[in-house]
């Protein structure tokens, strides 16, 4: 991603500057031999790459000459398969396809060009070529990839490729998409490796995505991180499970106000009990727990201020 954003900054540049083509010819051709000789084995091949394909995309008429240089010295091309690929693409683009899939398992600019021009040019090549070269550069190709491939296609390929979206990426969108793939027990399977994971939104998600409320209430159940994200976890269920939300709640915000003080730990429980009153039927309960809790705390100025922010406690 760097290198394509240098090469980007290094085309406005190139831009900017009138060059002839005998000296974009004469400086590439002079940078190839230095590369080939040796001379200039302590810098990059990857950045003169992107400086010379950057210089050729402006100046084709230099192509000709770099083209010819490249056929004479296969080395050329292994080193600076963009360079090549671009002089190809002006002097005999009917072969740049052939050339590009010859290299692209070598070069992830290559690998990208390619599968961005056969995505729309060549579905069947693209997706041969996407299941060839994604295990090769799955972090660099995995958006260009799950986003023009046809999931029906190949099914055990789109799911490998939209379990490491998933997993790498956290997004329920791409769980949606992918359990489409699924078999149920795959599926339950899928979820389960989310479940200690350091993570916990993406697993409440797809608990939320498949239903799954009682695996909901087991997991805020045991939950024992900030109370300020129960309300989340219990999001989808406060209202079909209302007692049991509160059941739950209950302990957590004791144990909390046992161990903790502060104006931070307060607010957790202002909000909590607060949410737990998204259902109507929680009415009694909710304001019982806070009765109880102002006159067990009644020390603890800081709680009913924060208990009068919200809401729960007239100032």
């Amino acid at each position: 991603d760097s290198l394509k954003v240098m090469e980007k900054e290094l085309e406005v540049e190139i831009n900017r500057t009138i060059l002839s083509t005998k000296s974009v010819s004469e400086t590439i051709k002079d940078t190839l031999l230095c590369f080939r000789t040796g001379e200039a084995n302590l810098f990059s091949p990857d950045i003169h790459d992107l400086i010379m394909t950057a210089l050729l995309r402006n100046n084709p008429e230099s192509c000709e000459a770099v083209y010819e240089d490249c056929k004479q010295n296969s080395y050329n091309v292994e080193l600076f398969p963009n360079t090549y690929l671009q002089a190809v693409r002006i002097i005999n683009p009917e072969l740049w396809v052939a050339e590009a899939e010859k290299l692209c398992t070598f070069n992830v600019g290559v690998a990208t060009e390619l599968l961005e021009y056969q995505s729309i040019a060549d579905k069947v090549s693209f997706h041969k070529n996407a299941k060839i070269l994604f295990p090769i550069f799955s972090i660099n190709l995995i958006n260009l990839i799950a986003s023009a491939i046809d999931d029906e296609y190949d099914v055990e390929f789109s799911k490998k490729l939209l379990i490491y979206k998933t997993n790498s990426q956290r997004k329920i969108e791409d769980y949606k998409r992918l359990a489409r793939l699924f078999t149920h027990e795959e599926k339950l399977h899928f979820i389960k490796t989310f479940r200690d994971s350091f993570s916990y939104d993406l697993y409440i998600q797809m608990l939320e995505t498949e239903e799954m409320n009682t695996e909901i209430l087991e997991y805020a159940k045991i939950y024992t991180g900030y109370l300020s994200k129960l309300s989340f976890i219990m999001r989808s269920v406060i209202n079909k499970y209302p007692a049991q939300c509160f059941d739950i709640s209950k302990p957590k915000i004791e144990v909390s106000l046992q161990n903790n003080m502060g104006r931070n730990y307060y607010h957790e429980v202002a909000e909590l009990l607060k949410f737990l009153l998204t259902s109507k039927s929680n009415t009694i309960a909710v304001y019982n727990l806070i009765e109880e809790i102002c006159i067990i705390y009644s020390r603890r100025p800081a709680l009913k201020d924060e208990l009068k922010t919200v809401g729960l406690l007239k100032r």
